[in-house]
């Protein structure tokens, strides 16, 4: 995984990572995997959960989810997938989805 990671970085791919993990193992995960900085101990610019996100102004979440750098966002459910979707498309991104739950169908709708 970190392999790719690194490819994604090299090539321009913003890597956002979506899951319903708690905030501090999804943390720990894109350390280790390299969507965020390993040594970064301030992570509360890019780590959310989707209720956080959720609950921010439309201005806020562009901000929360933009930038260039990863953004990892927990506790995640598939309404808040299709706020994140709908936000960066909004912001002209191309948006591409990996997905291994059932929860990312209904996130797509």
């Amino acid at each position: 995984m970190k392999p790719a990671i690194a490819d994604c970085h090299t090539a321009g791919i913003r890597v956002i990572m979506i899951t319903g993990d708690s905030k501090h193992t999804a943390s720990a995960i894109a350390k280790q995997i390299g969507i965020i900085d390993k040594d970064s101990r301030d992570t509360s610019t890019c780590v959310f959960t989707g209720l956080e996100f959720e609950q921010m102004s439309e201005a806020n979440r562009k901000k929360a989810i933009g930038g260039t750098s990863g953004k990892v966002f927990a506790r995640v459910e598939p309404h808040h997938k299709r706020m994140m979707v709908k936000t960066l498309i909004d912001a002209g991104e191309i948006v591409a989805m990996t997905g291994d739950g059932v929860n990312d169908a209904p996130a797509l709708k």
